[in-house]
């Protein structure tokens, strides 16, 4: 079960903000970047980054804030420990276009959703950590982030496929294989 979050306009010129600054610490709009997609586009980092902040605003809603640590905002500290941290669970966030996330293709893979490059999952399986799908536009008009569910990262390892894109990703291809939101919730309290 898909949960929404609707962010402030103060949140996405924040998050814009934030976009624009990982963009100029690697390099410059449309420069390489920091990672396997080659690319380094604000509206595609602020995709992420309104995912990351949809997701903590989520949390925040169910634990204190001293419970939650939004690695993300220093994202030039290389020991930080996923993106988000909550009751000490390192948390993952892989964020799309809608429609991205909902467009089927004539070729495989059919859709782009629950992919991870293979270098980003090891890292992710060494720390344990969750990986949370979200999807959110990559614009500051739309407010929504949809918060689509959850995997271990060793269950995409042991479960994933390896395909290709714009670059190598490993897929969690069946949808009965994603976790729902209210179950991350138990996981985290544990």
């Amino acid at each position: 079960m898909e949960r929404c979050i609707k962010l402030t306009d103060d949140e996405l010129k924040r998050c814009y903000r934030h976009a624009t600054n990982i963009v100029d610490y690697w390099g410059g709009e449309k420069s390489r970047g920091s990672g396997t997609y080659n690319h380094n586009r604000v509206d595609g980092n602020l995709v992420g980054v309104k995912g990351e902040l949809g997701l903590t605003r989520w949390l925040q809603g169910y634990f204190e804030d001293r419970q939650i640590k939004s690695n993300y905002m220093s994202f030039d500290d290389s020991g930080q420990r996923g993106d988000i941290s909550c009751n000490g669970r390192c948390l993952e966030v892989k964020s799309l276009r809608p429609h991205h996330w909902e467009e089927f293709r004539a070729s495989e893979p059919k859709t782009l959703r629950r992919m991870v490059p293979p270098k980003q999952l090891s890292k992710y399986v060494q720390s344990n950590a969750i990986v949370v799908w979200t999807t959110a536009t990559g614009n500051i008009v739309n407010s929504f982030v949809s918060l689509k569910g959850w995997n271990y990262a060793r269950e995409i390892q042991t479960k994933g496929t390896k395909v290709r894109t714009i670059c190598d990703n490993i897929w969690l291809q069946n949808d009965e294989d994603m976790r729902d939101m209210p179950s991350l919730l138990d996981v985290l309290r544990a």
